[in-house]
């Protein structure tokens, strides 16, 4: 969660200045997991996450957070752990390139840990 309002002061300072990343910047951006491990930040009956929905209101505007709020239907997320252990069964199983298919397209972790 943190991780991703990181990513989303990074990718906001990235496009206001009209350049790439930098490398370390990429790094940021990279932890980027969207909200569908975290439903709970855009409950306004949680108290214990006010500080975030707060930093997001001053981050996002009414339109933005509106759509973030409503990824958390359909963002599925996947632990980067459960990621590599798929690709090492594969390995084990022989595999060592070709075509995949990233069945989540989502923020890219079984492309991005592919070996």
């Amino acid at each position: 969660m943190l991780a991703n309002l990181d990513a989303i002061r990074t990718a906001a300072q990235v496009t206001e200045q009209q350049r790439p990343a930098t490398a370390a910047e990429q790094r940021v951006l990279a932890r980027w997991s969207g909200w569908g491990a975290v439903p709970r930040v855009f409950d306004d009956f949680r108290a214990e996450f006010a500080p975030v929905r707060e930093q997001l209101r001053e981050l996002l505007t009414d339109v933005e957070y509106a759509a973030a709020r409503r990824t958390t239907i359909n963002a599925h997320y996947t632990d980067p752990a459960y990621v590599r252990r798929m690709w090492q069964l594969l390995a084990g199983l022989g595999f060592t390139e070709g075509r995949v298919l990233e069945p989540g397209c989502g923020a890219g972790t079984f492309i991005g840990l592919a070996a």
